[in-house]
């Protein structure tokens, strides 16, 4: 256990470009945080910090908005690890040492006891090795490797049902919580740390470009991703194949010259409306095209999303960064060489800055702005349904809680309940996207005959949704409910039919794919 003395938070906000109203200061030191990686806030809104060897679970024992106390509690993730942490349930994920290590007894409170690596070896620690974890809607962990983690062939891959035979150069893998069964649902991307997933259950990244290819006629800019399933993003080590190839995707957003790292779709309410549903994305500092050295500051990016026919567009803007010259409250150089982000209870968000600790950006207008607690409980547990559709941030560990609980004061019957939301025309999409959202772990159990009713509804995302279930519940009984959506009026829906096909080995869909 390391303790500090105390430190009362310093506003920095002259020390940054910031949009009106954002704020920052430096919540947690470096001396409590170590190498500053990987980080994500556990269910009670506590943080975790990966050191570059272990995992740190720091707290803010006086209540002043910096934490002051940081205690190892797992260990054998190093060097330069862990790159991926997910907490669920009494167990932790991480992605360290010769691939993904499972942990048990987060419950507990205290140290953690590894169980186990799950799947096959992956390279770990590398700026291009294996990366980020995260918890779908389908209550599975997808985690993304960059072109270097050691994959290829079918190494991880268990399941004939994998959209993607073959991994290659950076991909995306499904796994179930037990780590036994593996998938790959994207290949073909040169190296994003990032994986981030919207509210439909989309999958994107910020992903890297090569330094060395600058001005060279096969130069593949920084550019935002999206995971389509069964997708290649068409890196070829070497270079790239141009957009235009019809056996790869083109990006969402070019973004020019960077140095991408982890991301997060903020879906909480204390920002303002333009940033809800937005992918923020931390952007390390740059190599120079020539030197190969660190030339340029680093950045946070949010990305902000609309859909666009069977795919999104996107743009771009710099949410937050340092100023040329930046000093902070100790007077020490501001590097704001950003690792990773995440959303805390309140609504703020947390940055890893290598070497440098963790810093805190929060929204508040006021001219003189109280800084609010960072993770305040949960809020109690909801009694209604619409409270229910209703908690922000619902792909984090806090929140996912937080429903449980719900669940259990709205009683017996409840999923009854989700079912009739999610059918319900009456209510906004977005409300009967989250019911499909809060039913999906269950993907397996849903009758046929929900399935059939999401299909054959006005709504195109939610028939996009009907479309993805039937995909992972692998039923060859509804391969011809998949066949019709593969000719609907919605590209949307067309391009989600044809993913879940890719999952079924049949070749009843070949004429209509192929047409």
């Amino acid at each position: 256990l390391q303790t500090l003395i105390a430190e009362q938070p310093q506003l920095l906000d002259s020390q940054f470009n910031l949009p009106p109203g954002f704020h920052i200061y430096k919540a947690a030191d470096r001396s409590l945080t170590g190498g500053s990686y990987d980080l994500v806030l556990d269910g009670e809104g506590r943080l975790l910090v990966g050191d570059g060897n272990a995992v740190r679970r720091l707290e803010d024992t006086d209540g002043d908005q910096v934490y002051d106390t940081s205690k190892v509690i797992a260990t054998g993730l190093g060097g330069r690890g862990p790159q991926g942490l997910v907490v669920y349930g009494d167990h932790l994920y991480a992605v360290g040492g010769d691939g993904v290590q499972l942990y048990s007894g987060y419950k507990a409170g205290g140290s953690l006891k590894r169980e186990r690596r799950l799947g096959e070896r992956f390279n770990t620690g590398g700026d291009h090795a294996a990366h980020t974890l995260l918890r779908g809607l389908d209550g599975y962990v997808y985690m993304v490797s960059g072109d270097g983690g050691g994959i290829g062939e079918r190494r991880h891959i268990t399941e004939k049902s994998s959209p993607v035979i073959y991994e290659r150069t950076a991909s995306v893998f499904r796994f179930d919580p037990t780590g036994k069964t593996w998938e790959c649902v994207g290949a073909g991307g040169r190296n994003p740390p990032s994986l981030g997933m919207n509210y439909l259950g989309e999958f994107f990244s910020f992903d890297s470009d090569m330094e060395w290819h600058v001005d060279l006629p096969w130069y593949r800019p920084v550019r935002l991703n999206h995971w389509a399933t069964g997708s290649d993003q068409g890196w070829q080590g070497v270079g790239a194949y141009p957009s235009y190839y019809l056996d790869c995707l083109p990006g969402v957003l070019n973004v020019g010259r960077g140095s991408p790292n982890w991301g997060i779709f903020y879906e909480h309410t204390q920002f303002p409306e333009k940033y809800r549903d937005a992918f923020i994305a931390c952007d390390y500092l740059w190599k120079s095209a020539t030197s190969g050295g660190y030339a340029n500051p680093g950045r946070l990016c949010a990305f902000e999303l609309d859909r666009d026919g069977a795919t999104w567009k996107a743009k771009m803007t710099v949410f937050a960064q340092a100023k040329q010259g930046a000093k902070d409250h100790k007077g020490g150089r501001i590097n704001f060489a950003l690792v990773d982000v995440d959303v805390a209870p309140d609504g703020s968000i947390l940055l890893t800055d290598h070497n440098q600790g963790v810093w805190r950006i929060f929204y508040d207008p006021a001219e003189k702005p109280a800084i609010k607690p960072i993770s305040p409980a949960a809020g109690p547990a909801e009694a209604t349904i619409d409270g229910l559709l209703a908690l922000p941030q619902p792909m984090s560990e806090w929140c996912r809680l937080r429903e449980e609980a719900s669940r259990k004061k709205i009683g017996a019957g409840i999923n009854d309940k989700l079912r009739a939301a999610a059918l319900d025309k009456g209510r906004k999409t977005r409300q009967r996207l989250r019911a499909i959202r809060l039913l999906s772990p269950g993907f397996k159990t849903l009758s046929a005959a929900f399935i059939n009713s999401l299909a054959a509804d006005s709504a195109i995302e939610v028939r996009a949704q009907a479309a993805w279930l039937i995909g992972i519940r692998g039923d060859l009984k509804e391969v011809p409910m998949a066949l019709e959506l593969l000719e609907d009026k919605a590209p949307f829906v067309r391009r989600r039919a044809a993913e879940a096909l890719s999952r079924f080995g049949t070749e009843s869909a070949s004429d209509k794919l192929i047409s």
